[in-house]
């Protein structure tokens, strides 16, 4: 049994599909690897496997609802300690993600767990969005922990990005699914803003 069996009804209350068994494999191992590194340098502020698992594997799990808007390409800006791109990369592998992290030690982490989990549709690019060229080939961004304010949107604009995916806690018209996690009582959103 995986870490995300007692899930179950969460993600059928959530509308979501269980990933497939050899993806929620790959999940937990991803969560026990990060736990590992956390310990050494701080990749999330939650030390809790639980948090992270609710917090932060399930919150992304829920990008898996706009797949269809993902298309075969996504930027994912300021990626931290991989969320939401490598839990997506592992349930989509035909999928290419292109992380974005300025952190030194967390592009080091992400390159890891790329090589670790043989995740061949993932790249990292140590960078701020600022310095990114061009994008033409990845119309498509998401980010989950990132300010997207005038400027932000306008660097994306900048090097080609029409659409983007993000998490919100204030509902707008570009809302796309409102959701609880699991012993939270607010609700989250998830938007999708179309740039162009």
């Amino acid at each position: 049994m995986t870490v995300l069996e007692p899930y179950r009804d969460w993600f059928d209350q959530t509308n979501l599909s269980m990933p497939e068994t050899t993806a929620r494999d790959k999940l937990a191992a991803y969560l026990s690897e990060l736990q590992k590194w956390n310990k050494r340098m701080n990749l999330t502020a939650d030390r809790d496997p639980i948090r992270m698992l609710e917090r932060h594997l399930l919150d992304s799990l829920v990008m898996t609802s706009q797949v269809e808007q993902l298309g075969d390409a996504v930027l994912d800006i300021g990626s931290g300690g991989g969320f939401p791109a490598v839990p997506l990369a592992i349930v989509f592998p035909d999928i290419r993600f292109t992380l974005v992290e300025r952190v030194a030690r967390k592009c080091a982490f992400l390159r890891a767990v790329a090589r670790k989990f043989e995740l061949g549709n993932m790249i990292v690019l140590e960078s701020d969005l600022d310095r990114l060229t061009v994008a033409a080939a990845v119309p498509v961004a998401m980010t989950r922990a990132v300010r997207v304010d005038e400027s932000f949107l306008e660097a994306l604009k900048r090097i080609g990005v029409n659409r983007l995916l993000g998490f919100t806690s204030e509902p707008d018209s570009t809302v796309v699914k409102s959701y609880q996690l699991p012993g939270e009582t607010g609700v989250r959103h998830l938007f999708l803003r179309h740039l162009i």
